[in-house]
C-alpha cells in the first residue's frame, strides 16, 4: 500500500510563528478536515500556507514539484497508487523512470505522477528476466528478432545474448524492475487529469469512520481477511444488518474488524476495541457529521481537554457542546494570556505593548483559574464558563507538599513534577531528584535542559525511580520532540513510590478484533 505522510504549515494571524499538522495519505475527507483544523488552515489569501512531504513509501516524492499542489491532489495520487494491481505497480515504476530520469527533464509534478497511473494495463511485463543476457535469450527463444530467423539452432550457443538483449531493450524502451522486464514502447503519457479538476473517485465525503470488517473466523484470522469489506459510518440500522448478512453473520456485533480509519483521531483502536460498541460508534458518526465544521473542531477539543477515553463519555459531549467557548487562534497558554489581556484592556490600548510580554507562570495560572485547557485545536473553556470572564488573580496559598506532584514522562521514564524546587527531604529513599532549566525561547521549547541542580532559570524539579544519565557535560538537552509529556494525573511522592507503571504495549500495524479482544 502506498503511503504518503505530509506536513501542513500555516502562518499565524499575528505573523508570530506557524501552526503545524501531519497527515497520512490516502485519507478520508474527515481526516483531511481534522489535519486542516489542527494546522488552522483558513480561507485567508494573505497568510502563508505550505504542504511538504515528510515521508513517502512506494513513490519517490523528494524530486517532485509541489508548488501548486493541494492536499486533495496528493490524496488522489495516493488513492490512484493504492488502486493499482501488482503488474501495474511494476509498470508504473518503469514509466516514471522513462519520463523523468533523463537529465535535462523538467521535474515532474503531482499532475504528471497522477496521469502516469492510467493505461498501465497495456504495458507488456515479463517475469524472471532481470538482466540483458536473460532478455537476449528470451528474445531469441520467442523469435522477437527477424535477423535471427535463418540461424540454425546449433549456432545459437555462439550468440552474444547480452548484445541481443541490449538491442531488444532499445527497441522496447525497456526497463528492469524488481525481477521483471517492462517494455514501455508505445505507451504514451495519458492526460486524464488536467491539473485542476480531480477525476471522480470514491470520496467518502459523508464518512466519519471506515472499518474493514469480516465474519468471525473459526480459528485463524487469515481465513476471512480476503473476504473483508469496508463498512462506512454513519449508516442506517437496516444497513448494518444487511452488511452483516452479506458477510454471513446474523448481526454486525458477531463480526470482526481488521482496520479502523477514523475521522476523529481521539477514537482509535484503544477506544473502539469491541464490535459490540458499533452502535455507539455509529451514533457518534451520525451526530458528528451533522455538526458544522467549527463545532466539529470544538467537539474534538473538548474530548482532548477533558481526557475522555470512552464512547459513552464522548457521546455525552454533543449534549453540552454549546456550553463551551473556543479560541482556535492560539496554541499555548502564553499566546492566550496576551489575547486575554488585550480583551480586557481599554479600547484605545495599543496592543503592541503586549508583543514582548513573557510570563509563562502567570499564563498557566490564568488558564487554571479559568478552568480552560490547551488542545491541538486551540484553547477551550471549562463547561459553562467563558474564556474571557473577569477573574481575580489567585491568592497565594500556604505551601503544601501533600499532593502537588504531576505525573509525567521524560527521557523514557515516569516521573513526578513540581513547579518549584523539591527539597531532598521530600525524595523517597532510593529515588532521584533532578531540576529543569528554562529554554532559551527558541522553537517554543520551555524546558531547556535537565540538570542535577539548577540555580538560575529554574523551571521546576522532578523525581524518578531510576537515575538518568546526564552525560559527561552533566546535563540532558531537551528539544520540542523530547520535552516532558504531562499526563494530567496528580499524586503524592509516597503514591508514586508504591505505584507500578506497566510498560506501553506495542500495537500491531493491522489490529484485529474478535470475540471482544484484539489479536
Amino acid at each position: 500500500m502506498a503511503k504518503i505522510q505530509i506536513e501542513l504549515t500555516a502562518e499565524k494571524e499575528n505573523g508570530n510563528g506557524y501552526f503545524y499538522a501531519s497527515l497520512n495519505l490516502p485519507a478520508t475527507k474527515m481526516q483531511i478536515e481534522n489535519a486542516k483544523q489542527q494546522a488552522r488552515y483558513t480561507d485567508s489569501d494573505t497568510l502563508y500556507r505550505d504542504i511538504s512531504v515528510y515521508e513517502s513509501m512506494d513513490v519517490p516524492l523528494d524530486n517532485v514539484r509541489l508548488d501548486t499542489t493541494s492536499i486533495e491532489e496528493l490524496n488522489f495520487l495516493a488513492k490512484r497508487l493504492n488502486s493499482l494491481e501488482r503488474n501495474e505497480q511494476i509498470a508504473y515504476e518503469a514509466v516514471t523512470e522513462k519520463y523523468f530520469s533523463k537529465e535535462g527533464n523538467e521535474l515532474p509534478s503531482v499532475k504528471d505522477l497522477i496521469n502516469l497511473t492510467y493505461g498501465l494495463d497495456t504495458i507488456p511485463i515479463v517475469p524472471d528476466v532481470t538482466n540483458l543476457e536473460e532478455l537476449g535469450r528470451f528474445a531469441v527463444e520467442n523469435d522477437f528478432l527477424s535477423d535471427l530467423e535463418d540461424v540454425p539452432d546449433s549456432a545459437l550457443k555462439y550468440l552474444d545474448y547480452e548484445v541481443i538483449g541490449q538491442e531488444q531493450m532499445d527497441n522496447d524502451e525497456g526497463y528492469f524492475v524488481g525481477g521483471f522486464y517492462v517494455a514501455t514502447y508505445g505507451y504514451k503519457n495519458p492526460q486524464i487529469y488536467d491539473g485542476e479538476h480531480i477525476p471522480p473517485t470514491q470520496n467518502y465525503e459523508n464518512v466519519v469512520f471506515r472499518l474493514l470488517v469480516a465474519r468471525t473466523p473459526e480459528e485463524d484470522p487469515d481465513e476471512v481477511i480476503d473476504s473483508a469489506q469496508w463498512l462506512n459510518l454513519p449508516i442506517s440500522v437496516d444497513g448494518l444488518h444487511e452488511f452483516a448478512e452479506k458477510l454471513g453473520e446474523d448481526c454486525i456485533e458477531n463480526c470482526v474488524y481488521f482496520d479502523l480509519q477514523s475521522g476523529i483521531p481521539q477514537i482509535d483502536d484503544n477506544v473502539f476495541d469491541f464490535m459490540d460498541k458499533i452502535e455507539s460508534l455509529n451514533i457518534i458518526a451520525n451526530e458528528y457529521l451533522m455538526l458544522p465544521e467549527a463545532k466539529r473542531a470544538l467537539f474534538k477539543a473538548v474530548i482532548e481537554a477533558e481526557n475522555i477515553s470512552n464512547l459513552e463519555g464522548m457521546q455525552s459531549v454533543f449534549e453540552r457542546l454549546d456550553k463551551y467557548e473556543f479560541c482556535p487562534d492560539d496554541e499555548n497558554a502564553d499566546e492566550f494570556f496576551k489575547r486575554y489581556l488585550a480583551y480586557h484592556a481599554p479600547t484605545d490600548f495599543d496592543t503592541r505593548w503586549l508583543e514582548e510580554v513573557s510570563s509563562h507562570d502567570d499564563a498557566q495560572k490564568l488558564l487554571k483559574t479559568l478552568g480552560a485547557k490547551v488542545t491541538n485545536y486551540g484553547i477551550v473553556s471549562a463547561c459553562g464558563r467563558s474564556l474571557y470572564e473577569n477573574v481575580a488573580f489567585p491568592t497565594p496559598q500556604p505551601e503544601s507538599h501533600t499532593d502537588d506532584f504531576e505525573l509525567m514522562e521524560v527521557c523514557g521514564v515516569k516521573a513526578i513534577y513540581a513547579d518549584r524546587r523539591i527539597d531532598d527531604s521530600e525524595v523517597p529513599k532510593g529515588m532521584y531528584r533532578y531540576d529543569f532549566r528554562e529554554g532559551n525561547g527558541a522553537d517554543d521549547v520551555y524546558f531547556g535542559t535537565i540538570e542535577k541542580d539548577v540555580k538560575v532559570d529554574h523551571a521546576g524539579s522532578f523525581i524518578t525511580k531510576e537515575p538518568l544519565h546526564l552525560g559527561t557535560d552533566g546535563y540532558i538537552e531537551l528539544e520540542y520532540d523530547t520535552e516532558p509529556n504531562f499526563l494530567g494525573e496528580f499524586m503524592t511522592a509516597e503514591e508514586f513510590a508504591n505505584t507500578d507503571f506497566p510498560e506501553d504495549e506495542e500495537v500491531d500495524d493491522e489490529p484485529i478484533q474478535t470475540g471482544g479482544m484484539k489479536l
